[in-house]
């Protein structure tokens, strides 16, 4: 049973939150590395997965709740070392930077140890109403959250310079 939105755990402050993940054969090129669309499937599904584990927050639950859910605006991506068959990584998730009606993750991969950095993404959501198909606003007690839980370091950096922090800081 999933917890839903209202059995969010708003008390929790977990960023940036981290899980272990294997590479999966069918996500592979012939080279046995992980295909570069399939990042992105790794990334929503382990924010998805950092969600329910460590707030036990739903988000299909908040969807049936509210009629409300977050649509992807768009990614900016970076690969930097290959993510290879059988692997076990790391992956991370903050929350980047909010408005009333949007957010902006970051995500990072890792290698098991998180001495090599495999790839960024940003991604943009926009929280819209289902039934109006249009931008709503999060409201409370969602905005309140998220103003305590953004790292409001990382909206200081343009994309390419956090991949370079990011990059520099391995393994730390």
């Amino acid at each position: 049973m999933r917890a839903g939105f209202l059995g969010f755990n708003f008390a929790k402050k977990l960023n940036p939150m981290e899980t272990t993940h294997l590479i999966r054969f069918q996500d592979c090129d012939p080279f046995g590395h992980l295909n570069n669309a399939r990042f992105i499937d790794y990334f929503i599904n382990a924010r998805e997965g950092h969600l329910m584990q460590f707030y036990g927050f739903s988000p299909y639950d908040y969807t049936t709740e509210t009629g409300n859910a977050w649509l992807i605006r768009g990614h900016q991506i970076a690969y930097l070392a290959p993510a290879k068959l059988m692997e076990k990584v790391v992956i991370s998730s903050v929350l980047a930077g909010w408005t009333t009606n949007e957010i902006l993750l970051e995500m990072a991969m890792w290698n098991e140890s998180k001495t090599q950095l495999k790839s960024v993404i940003w991604t943009r959501f926009v929280h819209i109403n289902l039934r109006e198909m249009q931008k709503t606003d999060h409201g409370e007690p969602l905005n309140g959250k998220f103003k305590t839980d953004v790292d409001a370091r990382i909206s200081t950096f343009t994309f390419e310079d956090r991949v370079q922090a990011l990059k520099h800081n391995q393994g730390e």
